[in-house]
């Protein structure tokens, strides 16, 4: 299986910058034969599903007062929230993505009325002008755009993690 992990620590394959409320160890993302699976590190904020392309299947999350793993079907595209304000998108292109219908999108000033995420959460001000990741299983290429919009691009290697 194929993985890659995000966080602002020189191990992370992939480093948003620019944002301190990332974690050092964010996330890591394994694709699994069904799925993409995502499992947040224990980060201080948590890792939230924001915006999807497939079919209504909720919008998950893994947050300090409740961790857990989810999983993104293959073929589906899905926005993560980390930190206070860096998204991660996973998944197809957005050109593939728009072939799905019912795409479930979370708004952020509903995400910051969730009661599953009042407490020691980062608030979500700022958000919208956040940074943007991408990474594609189908595709094995990764690009970010950091929140001071700072484009990277990673080699192939990056999405298989460094021993590939």
């Amino acid at each position: 299986a194929e993985a890659f992990t995000i966080g602002r620590a020189c191990e992370c394959d992939v480093q948003p910058s620019g944002d301190c409320t990332v974690s050092r160890l964010q996330m890591l993302v394994i694709s699994l034969p069904g799925a993409l699976v995502v499992a947040d590190a224990w980060s201080s904020g948590g890792t939230r599903v924001v915006q999807r392309s497939g079919p209504d299947q909720g919008l998950p999350a893994s947050v300090p007062s409740r961790r857990a793993a989810f999983a993104i079907p293959h073929g589906e595209r899905a926005v993560l929230l980390v930190g206070a304000k860096t998204t991660v998108s996973i998944g197809p292109s957005e050109q593939d993505a728009h072939q799905l219908t019912s795409p479930t999108t979370l708004r952020l000033s509903e995400l910051a009325a969730s009661p599953a995420i009042a407490g020691g959460v980062p608030a979500v001000a700022g958000a919208a002008g956040g940074g943007f990741a991408q990474a594609s299983a189908s595709s094995a290429t990764l690009a970010v755009a950091t929140p001071d919009d700072a484009p990277f691009e990673a080699p192939p290697r990056a999405v298989g993690g460094p021993n590939n």
